[in-house]
């Protein structure tokens, strides 16, 4: 059984609360190793041999607007019916729901000709009793074999199931403020490591910060006013980066893949994923518990923006729907793009049941469906009538409206306002350290000069 589930958590009243806490991980780790199907022999390990000889089942959400259901399907008591989805009836079900992953679901029926059974599902929780309720309750107690939504960071991952390769691996490089802004995570992540606690506040890391910029120098007391002027800027700099930061822009590509996907040694070497977390930072307990490079892990902040994402080729994290259709509309190549929070949501992060003896069946379909460019073609058809971009701006306006998003977002443009100032600051320190020093330079060998020239009247004398 897969659960097919929305991304978006801003519906769902309970998970208001804890929303910095979602992220996504989709990585297949250590146990896809040890795996071996164990079906009849006349498939031979064949994935489409695999997936046409299962029966399986999708859960859905009637949560909108991505992930819409049709109220004629309500039944009396409000209640959502089970639909059977065959590629015999897929346009006639078909019309009763959309969204990015039912549509992945329509593309496998009709593709490798399996059959589903779409059950109507809500979103889970873990219970303080150690219980969990919802679509995570179906996969703990192993009725369910996947699961293809968003996790939030602080669930138990290892004891839910396993994460599979993705379907996107996606590279960010951030334009001129990437040095600054890895030196940022160096000083936080320094910050971290000393005093092991992951759940202070972005103001909290940012005073940190401040003091290692200022306290730090003044130890060595400065000499001159352009190092006081230059640690100045330095820490001006700092300051507007946390307050801009969220205006980040990020430039995406997504990578080929060098060699076609069809074994399933293929799908693992496609597993490698790094993280990236909103809210505060669970990057070293997350490295202490994953498997030995199973996925490599970056942390980002709300507040304190986008950190060291440069030379990661794996990204996967929860946010803005915008950006997972403009990759799939755009394919292989997308252009600089801004946006307020630069952050991706990558396609469909399946995670699997730990029993579930066809993930990589499942992982080689879902990446043979991506290499044809059906998903693509879809998202473009969705495009072209419309319904992708009335859903992304209904998804805009409810954020708008939401008291948890009312605050003001400023643009690129007081962003780069800021950071020209901040750079004719840094010229300006640089020609007054210039200036000082040749100055400091021509008046000791002006002293030199008038201390020669006394000794030497002295010795006529």
């Amino acid at each position: 059984m897969i659960f097919v589930q929305d991304s978006s958590f801003d519906f769902v009243p309970w998970m208001k609360g804890i929303r910095k806490d979602f992220l996504v991980i989709t990585n297949t780790g250590k146990n896809t190793k040890e795996y071996k199907f164990g079906v009849d022999e006349d498939c031979q390990n064949d994935f489409r041999c695999i997936l046409r000889k299962q029966r399986v089942k999708i859960g859905y959400s009637p949560v909108k607007p991505y992930f819409v259901i049709n109220d004629s399907l309500k039944e009396k008591d409000g209640s959502l019916p089970s639909l059977n989805l065959t590629p015999r009836n897929i346009n006639s079900v078909g019309q009763y729901f959309s969204g990015v992953e039912t549509e992945l679901v329509k593309i496998l029926v009709e593709t490798y000709d399996i059959a589903f059974t779409l059950v109507p599902s809500f979103f889970g929780m873990e219970l303080p009793n150690g219980t969990w309720t919802g679509k995570f309750a179906f996969l703990v107690d192993k009725n369910v074999d996947i699961i293809a939504a968003c996790l939030p960071g602080n669930y138990r991952r290892n004891t839910i199931g396993v994460y599979s390769s993705q379907i996107y691996v996606v590279r960010f490089t951030l334009t001129s403020l990437g040095p600054l802004t890895w030196w940022i995570t160096k000083t936080h992540h320094r910050i971290l490591a000393r005093e092991k606690e992951f759940t202070q506040s972005a103001f909290q890391i940012s005073g940190q910060a401040i003091l290692t910029l200022v306290v730090e120098p003044w130890k060595n007391p400065p000499h001159g006013p352009a190092s006081f002027i230059l640690t100045g800027w330095f820490l001006a700099c700092l300051i507007l980066q946390c307050i801009y930061s969220s205006n980040l822009t990020a430039s995406f590509s997504i990578q080929e893949y060098q060699k076609p996907v069809d074994t399933f040694e293929d799908a693992k070497a496609l597993s490698k994923t790094v993280l990236i977390k909103l809210g505060t930072t669970p990057s070293l307990f997350l490295n202490e518990e994953s498997p030995e490079a199973s996925f490599k892990v970056v942390e980002t902040s709300q507040e304190f923006g986008v950190n060291a994402l440069d030379d990661f080729n794996n990204v996967g994290t929860h946010e803005h729907q915008i950006f997972r259709h403009k990759v799939i509309m755009e394919g292989r190549k997308m252009s600089e793009f801004h946006i307020s929070r630069p952050f991706l949501t990558i396609f469909a992060g399946w995670i699997y049941s730990k029993d579930f003896k066809f993930k990589d069946a499942f992982n080689i379909a879902i990446l043979k469906i991506d290499d044809a460019g059906l998903i693509q073609k879809w998202t473009e058809n969705q495009f072209a009538n419309g319904s992708i971009k009335d859903s992304i701006e209904a998804h805009r306006s409810h954020r708008t409206n939401s008291q948890q998003y009312n605050f003001r977002i400023l643009g690129m443009d007081h962003l780069k306002a800021v950071f020209d100032f901040w750079v004719a600051g840094m010229i300006l320190s640089v020609i007054i350290f210039a200036v000082e020093y040749i100055t400091d330079g021509i008046i000791a060998r002006c002293k030199a000069c008038s201390v020669s020239k006394r000794q030497e009247y002295s010795y006529l004398n």
